[in-house]
């Protein structure tokens, strides 16, 4: 029985099967004798109706989520699936939406090519249930107040940081927006038109990017609401009780080249220092450079490090500190390094050293590099 799973996983034949059991037993294996015993463990003699029996919760799973085909490849490897491991990426997605119909049957409106069948089962399985949670939450589609999108200075005049952006202050469309849902499909569930949807994203959001500094496109507009803010998809998956594996958030994909930068812990001229010194940061990738608290020493991370401790972490952020979103998360390091004591230090790997701050019974712990880089940081409920 495990061998047949791991078999009908893995996309083998009848023939391979046949061989594996030749091989073993030293026997020849007929043909029907295997369907016999699929009908035997799973009611069935098909072994691509098995198959798909064997994915079907896993995938309905990722479609309640929002998953895009790539997401889904990529969770089912991760969760044991070995049944596309092999194949192109492409053939891998067009193998995956053929078993998605296969499953949950074909869902485009009058079949229409210019529908997309993955979408389609997605709008039905996902948009429409997570249009009807935002609305049961308050959320609407009529325009909100702007938000201010930076705040600035009193002393040099400058636009110092991003306001934290309220996504109580989002409609239903800044939700849908940022998990790239198609337009015809929020037209549907919403009720707007496709051009009543853009006139309405330009009006609300133009003006908020422009003075972030950000022209207003798309794909900026999706960056900058990702990272300055929490969606209430964060709770979604929650109230769904869906598998917690299926709550990380990729920001290195999500967030691609889009800049990060926390403004309050960013100084120039510590970044000159570092040059000085021989220390080959590049601005353009630097989030924040500071001086630490304890032993005055210049702290800086870099944009991978950063994404780094956002893929590995950000659910232990939220999890022990209540904190969610990029700009959350590394004011939050960083207001510990430039403001509070270490309660206590230790040598890390190679020559890394490891500060330790206490906040209550919890930890936050950063790993520092010889030159001042933060490697990765992350809370704990012990002190090492």
């Amino acid at each position: 029985m495990p061998s047949l799973v791991k078999f009908l996983l893995q996309d083998t034949t009848i023939k391979d099967i046949k061989k594996f059991y030749s091989d073993k037993y030293k026997t020849s294996v007929a043909s029907n004798a295997i369907r016999s015993r699929f009908i035997k463990y799973f009611g069935l003699g098909s072994a691509f109706r098995i198959k798909l029996m064997l994915l079907e919760p896993s995938i309905d799973e990722c479609f309640k989520r929002g998953y895009s085909p790539i997401e889904t490849l990529n969770y089912l490897k991760e969760a044991g699936f070995q049944y596309y491991d092999g194949l192109s990426q492409k053939m891998a997605v067009k193998k995956l939406k053929e078993h998605a119909v296969g499953i949950f049957g074909d869902l485009r409106p009058l079949k229409s090519r210019k529908f997309d069948r993955w979408e389609a089962i997605k709008a039905s399985r996902f948009v429409a249930p997570y249009v009807q949670y935002l609305r049961a939450s308050g959320f609407d589609y009529i325009l909100p107040p702007r938000d201010a999108a930076m705040i600035r200075d009193p002393d040099t005049g400058q636009f110092i940081g991003r306001v934290y952006l309220d996504p109580r202050s989002w409609s239903i469309l800044e939700h849908l927006f940022i998990l790239r849902v198609p337009r015809h499909y929020i037209s549907q569930y919403v009720g707007l038109t496709p051009s009543e949807y853009d006139l309405y994203l330009s009006n609300r959001w133009s003006h908020t990017l422009k003075i972030a500094g950000l022209e207003f496109n798309r794909e900026n507009l999706r960056n900058f609401l990702i990272t300055s803010s929490t969606s209430a998809f964060d709770n979604y998956d929650r109230y769904l009780n869906l598998p917690s594996s299926m709550r990380n958030i990729d920001y290195q994909s999500r967030i691609g080249d889009f800049p990060l930068k926390l403004n309050k812990y960013y100084s120039r001229d510590f970044v000159d220092i570092l040059l000085k010194k021989g220390i080959g940061v590049r601005e353009d990738l630097l989030v924040a450079v500071t001086k630490s608290r304890g032993d005055n020493r210049i702290i800086w991370l870099d944009r991978n490090d950063f994404l780094h401790v956002l893929d590995r972490h950000a659910g232990q952020f939220e999890t022990y500190f209540g904190l969610s979103g990029p700009y959350e998360i590394g004011n939050f390091i960083f207001n510990a390094i430039t403001k509070r004591d270490v309660y206590r230090s230790y040598p890390g790997m190679g020559k890394a050293k490891v500060y330790v701050y206490r906040f209550g019974n919890n930890f936050l712990q950063v790993v520092v590099g010889t030159d001042g880089n933060i490697v990765t940081a992350y809370p704990s409920v012990f002190s090492n």
